[in-house]
């Protein structure tokens, strides 16, 4: 309903924002693990490459949210929500979804989520899955939690599904994390990865039994 002509440029902003963001956090989980070491931990000079990183990510977040191109995306998206070209698009789809209720429509798309979120238990494994799963589980979760601010009241199902999906969606970021840093500073201090992952997954399965 809302990919209308302005939504492509506003999309490639919002990447923009998201990738400075997302270098940050990543910078900061690197950090935090590079500083649980304990029995073998890095040198001081890796130590101190790794927090310079997280610092460099910090000041880059901080430009970008004083830079002019960060404001004209919050004007845009101001301008968009309220007079963007989807709020008058005369395609009758358009028009169609328009009119539906947003309790109507929400309940038909979260049934669609959680048949899908149920059907990829037995794929959990397999890397390539994982984020997939994750990024619907975590659109599941947010929908429920913005639908219950609005005062759309849910089924006690969806409320018991959405707290699997905060699992999933935890289980499935801490092992992303988890190789993510493997690769950037190694196996050191990091033996028992193999245990960690077969319990995130377990921990995943478990939760995802909880679809239907």
């Amino acid at each position: 309903m809302v990919e209308d002509e302005a939504w492509s440029d506003i999309k490639q902003e919002i990447s923009w924002l998201n990738k400075i963001l997302g270098a940050a956090r990543n910078s900061d989980v690197t950090l935090a693990y590079a500083r649980m070491q304990s029995a073998t931990p890095l040198n001081q000079d890796r130590q101190r490459d790794v927090a310079r990183q997280a610092a460099d990510g910090h000041a880059r977040v901080a430009r970008a949210l004083v830079s002019k191109r960060y404001r004209r995306l919050l004007a845009a998206l101001r301008n968009w929500v309220g007079r963007g070209p989807w709020r008058s698009s005369k395609e009758a789809a358009v028009g169609k979804l328009r009119q539906a209720s947003l309790e109507s429509y929400a309940s038909h798309r979260l049934k669609q989520w959680s048949h899908r979120l149920a059907r990829w238990n037995k794929q959990v494994s397999a890397t390539g899955r994982q984020h997939r799963i994750r990024i619907l589980a975590k659109r599941f979760r947010y929908m429920i939690e913005a639908l219950s601010d609005l005062g759309i009241v849910h089924s006690r199902k969806y409320q018991k599904e959405a707290n699997a999906a905060r699992q999933i969606q935890s289980a499935l970021g801490d092992l992303r994390d988890m190789r993510r840093v493997r690769r950037e500073i190694g196996t050191t201090g990091m033996p028992s990865f193999k245990k960690r992952r077969n319990k995130l997954l377990r921990k995943t399965r478990k939760a995802l039994d909880r679809f239907s």
